[in-house]
């Protein structure tokens, strides 16, 4: 059964502070950054729908750009490469120029209804597209 929760202050505050104990000096600046974000956009918080079931299952609904790109990168960070399956839907955009999704072996499909992305530009050798918004991992 799917359960989606929604993403409190305080749960991604705990998130941020899981990954910021695996981070290097050099991503802190980004971190404090996306830390402030979320305190002067908390009407937006309210709308972020999130379900982190375990490191292989990741999903958020309704999450400006700048956060969907963070979550995606700390979850990415903490999931140790386990990852099986990760939604953005309906979200303002997402951005995977930065992410090989080819390193992720067990990660088969990828979901991205309603949401702006460049996942066809930067994943294509790994992923083909079945749908509008989704993809599955090429034998």
């Amino acid at each position: 059964m799917k359960k989606i929760v929604k993403l409190t202050e305080a749960d991604l505050a705990r998130i941020v502070k899981r990954v910021i104990r695996e981070q290097d000096d050099n991503d802190m600046d980004e971190l404090g950054g996306f830390v402030d974000h979320l305190r002067n956009n908390r009407n937006q918080m309210d709308v972020v729908k999130s379900d982190m079931r375990d490191d292989r299952f990741f999903h958020v609904e309704g999450a400006d750009r700048r956060t969907a790109n963070q979550l995606l990168k700390n979850f990415l960070k903490v999931s140790g490469g386990k990852v099986r399956f990760i939604a953005f839907i309906d979200c303002e955009g997402v951005d995977f120029s930065n992410v090989d999704f080819c390193q992720y072996p067990d990660l088969v499909f990828v979901n991205l209804p309603g949401t702006p992305n460049n996942f066809e530009e930067t994943q294509d050798n790994c992923y083909e597209k079945v749908g509008d918004g989704y993809a599955f991992k090429q034998n």
